[in-house]
C-alpha cells in the first residue's frame, strides 16, 4: 500500500537536519523511513527553495469554478 505524504513540519524537520550536516542515513533513522524519500525532499528544498510540494494532484477537475457559483447565487437572488 501507498503511505502518506509527509507533512510541512516534517519537511521543514529533515531540511533542518540537512542544514546542520547531517547525512542522508541518519536523518532517515531518525524519522524512521527511507533514504530516497528524504533525499527527494531535500533535492526539492534546494531546487526550489521551498519545503512544501505545491503541485495539481490527479483528479477530475471541478464542475463550477467558484466565481461561476457566485454569479449563479446572484441571478437565482434577482429572480
Amino acid at each position: 500500500s501507498r503511505s502518506k505524504e509527509l507533512t510541512g513540519f516534517l519537511r521543514k524537520e529533515i531540511n533542518d537536519m540537512h542544514k546542520k550536516g547531517e547525512g542522508y542515513k541518519n536523518i532517515s533513522k531518525a524519522f524512521h523511513s527511507r533514504q530516497n524519500t528524504k533525499a527527494k525532499v531535500i533535492q526539492i528544498f534546494k531546487k526550489d527553495g521551498r519545503a512544501t510540494v505545491l503541485q495539481r494532484r490527479p483528479g477530475r477537475p471541478k464542475k463550477i469554478t467558484s466565481g461561476q457559483k457566485r454569479l449563479l447565487m446572484r441571478r437565482v437572488g434577482e429572480k
